[in-house]
């Protein structure tokens, strides 16, 4: 039996990102994350989730991006309103997704 939490996500770039994208959990199509909403004032987007459901104790957070050299995301994870330690940060030049558990 899982837990629920209030998730935020906040996404950040720097450089030439042209596209970038989150999932939850894991990678399939059906987990990710869309309809971002963009704070103007503290130039970032992010999505909320309340009272998600967590499969295990922890929450996995996938991230991938696109575009020229040198560009890079940052996805701040918030916990139930609390700012969690990690962060998930993705190179443009990355392979894989890059991840981290919560």
């Amino acid at each position: 039996m899982g837990r629920k939490v209030n998730i935020e996500i906040r996404v950040t770039t720097s450089g030439a990102v042209l596209s970038w994208e989150v999932f939850l959990e894991n990678t399939n199509s059906s987990s990710k994350l869309k309809n971002w909403i963009y704070n103007s004032t503290s130039k970032y987007f992010y999505k909320t989730l309340d009272d998600f459901e967590i499969d295990d104790e922890l929450i996995d957070v996938y991230a991938g991006c696109e575009g020229k050299l040198g560009g890079f995301m940052t996805c701040t994870v918030l916990l139930d309103q609390k700012i969690q330690e990690k962060k998930v940060i993705c190179k443009n030049t990355d392979k894989n997704y890059a991840h981290e558990s919560f």
